[in-house]
């Protein structure tokens, strides 16, 4: 499969401090990852490094095969790298938000985002008042 984004050695330090240390990465088409770590880790500076909003201290970083390490964010944004961040409906509790991501149900008190098909609940859906997000019937 073809690599869409690849980090090879990316390092990032403020001053004396390393907060990320020779990174290699590399997403397939199709793949999705997800990037778990305690406080403080790196996980949010890679992903500004990713997104151009910080410089590699050393590294690179490719984008279906184009090395973008030099490339300012809009440059990125152009070529379709982005991130979205929050939750989908700020009605949501914290706990719905988490069932919503690890399951793709949604509760029926809110409206899945714009261009999600939803299927009417199930038996078993309606107990727990949850109906499906997923985007077939």
């Amino acid at each position: 499969m073809e690599t869409i984004l690849e980090t090879r050695g990316l390092s990032k330090h403020f001053g004396g401090l390393q907060v990320i240390n020779a990174v290699d990465f590399a997403m397939r088409k199709g793949e999705i990852h997800c990037l778990i770590g305690p406080n403080g880790a790196g996980k949010s500076t890679l992903f500004r490094l990713i997104l151009g909003e910080h410089a590699p201290s050393s590294g690179s970083i490719l984008y279906k095969g184009s090395d973008i390490t030099a490339l300012r964010s809009f440059e990125r944004i152009k070529r379709g790298i982005s991130t979205i961040c929050g939750s989908p409906c700020s009605t949501m509790s914290d706990r719905e938000s988490s069932r919503q991501r690890l399951t793709g149900f949604w509760p029926t008190s809110t409206s899945p985002p714009s261009g999600t098909l939803s299927r009417p609940a199930s038996a078993t859906d309606r107990s727990s008042g949850w109906r499906s997000a997923w985007p077939w019937p």
